[in-house]
């Protein structure tokens, strides 16, 4: 606020100093009338914005860097017309009445004319200011909103930054503007600026407002989780009931334990998303290119994911589960639904482990698609919802005391794209019910097989 003050300070002074001495210059010479020269001023400083609006079109991430001297470029810029409303009102006022009306239509015409041949000149020097990213849209994403699938793909952007993005044309489809609501269609290309496809380095602005007690206790409490790590990825076993990424009511989740743990240093990355009560695999990028490569992983199919989840209901032996899924209900309530007519395609394949005589199974679940709550819908179309889903199956889902009210959905193994399979530890509270269950056996230790489901 302060340098915005300052800006307007100095931008105005610089106008009214241009103007006086202009005065001046013209007062002590017969070479031309004020009015005559206060328009090569107006042309001037339309020529000036033209040039700071192309280099701002180009170069949109130094806006923040350089607000101060863009405030005092386009203040001094605009400043510029004030002498165009007094040189208006002094040859009115002198009855030259010509002269005003020559003035006025070269005022308008030259100084835009100056305006814009500035702009589209600094604009073909220019060219594109920063170097591009392309993203596919993947088969999975089919008949998916833009901003969406951009979101699946790009988790560390934020939605008002996608729409903000989509508006100004810094991100396009197939090269042109469209809206955030657009439905995409699969092989479309993303364009944006690398810069944004890998996220800002905000690692100064962190380190200045996390205490070293909260980034020690963050680093050792994310240290806890983890399963598995190269020198591109870390692999966590997220707990159930803990948020990937914050909300209007979710204060502690991955994002923010990982902004802070890292607040001196490059902060990992999301690269995809668990739902807040699903235990499991989480992945995050130490670098933007492990990001980029590993979102490119989960959305061309890459990765071998399996699933683990303990369902009230008998299902065959294995099977494929297609059912459209959307978003319905109020805000900050609203749930998953089967839409046949207008909902997302997704895909499961499921394989059932193990029977319980109290028709409590043990299954393996591999989402082809990643809607929200996809395998949580899918199991309650089967009329198997599962256990602990109070969200989706109301009471129904807490059969009795001798199990915890959680979710009992696992996120078990993840084949990296290179062989290397990751194995997630069970939650205590799933481990119990399948102690009761007397299904402990039965869990497995590799990566089941679903490619001749």
């Amino acid at each position: 606020m302060f340098g915005t003050l300052i800006s307007i300070a100095i931008g105005g002074a610089f106008g009214a100093l241009s103007r006086y001495g202009l005065g001046l210059l013209v007062s002590s010479s017969a070479v031309m009338p004020l009015w005559m020269a206060t328009l090569g001023v107006n042309i001037i400083g339309c020529s000036l914005m033209g040039f700071m609006a192309a280099f701002l079109l180009s170069y949109p991430h130094l806006s923040d860097q350089l607000r101060p001297l863009i405030m005092i470029g386009f203040l001094g810029g605009l400043t510029t017309f004030s002498s165009f409303a007094l040189d208006s009102f002094t040859l009115l006022d002198k009855g030259q009445f010509a002269s005003l009306f020559l003035y006025l239509i070269s005022s308008f015409a030259l100084s835009l004319m100056g305006f814009f041949m500035v702009y589209s000149l600094t604009k073909s020097l220019l060219g594109q200011g920063y170097p591009m990213a392309e993203f596919k849209i993947p088969d999975s994403e089919a008949d998916s909103r833009l901003d969406r699938a951009i979101k699946r793909a790009f988790p560390h952007i934020k939605q008002v930054q996608i729409e903000k993005s989509l508006r100004s044309g810094l991100m396009r489809l197939d090269g042109g503007k469209v809206k955030a609501n657009h439905r995409v269609v699969a092989g479309q290309i993303v364009k944006m600026p690398d810069w944004l496809a890998d996220g800002q380095d905000d690692t100064k602005s962190n380190a200045a407002v996390i205490s070293p007690q909260k980034q020690k206790a963050d680093r050792a409490f994310l240290d806890g989780l983890i399963i598995d790590e190269t020198k591109d990825w870390i692999a966590f076993n997220k707990p159930s009931g803990l948020a990937v990424q914050g909300g209007t009511s979710t204060g502690r989740h991955i994002d923010g334990l990982l902004q802070s743990a890292f607040a001196d240093r490059q902060r990992p990355k999301l690269v995809h998303r668990l739902d807040k009560d699903t235990s499991g695999i989480l992945i995050v990028a130490k670098h933007d290119k492990a990001a980029r490569d590993l979102a490119a992983a989960f959305q061309s199919h890459e990765m071998g994911k399996s699933y683990l989840a303990l369902v009230l209901g008998q299902l065959p032996e294995a099977g494929h589960i297609r059912v459209p899924l959307s978003k319905s209900g109020p805000m900050g309530r609203e749930k998953m639904s089967p839409d046949p007519e207008e909902g997302q395609f997704a895909h499961t394949i499921f394989r059932t482990i193990a029977k319980s005589s109290n028709k409590i199974s043990l299954v393996a679940l591999h989402p082809r698609t990643g809607r929200t709550h996809q395998l949580r819908v899918h199991m309650l179309v089967q009329n198997a919802p599962i256990l602990g889903d109070g969200k989706y199956a109301g009471a129904e889902a807490h059969p009795g005391k001798d199990f915890a009210r959680q979710l009992h959905l696992h996120a078990q193994f993840l084949k990296m794209p290179d062989g290397r399979l990751i194995q997630a530890p069970l939650p205590q509270h799933f481990k119990s019910a399948l102690g009761y269950l007397e299904m402990l056996s039965d869990v497995p230790d590799s990566l089941p097989d679903f490619n001749d489901i």
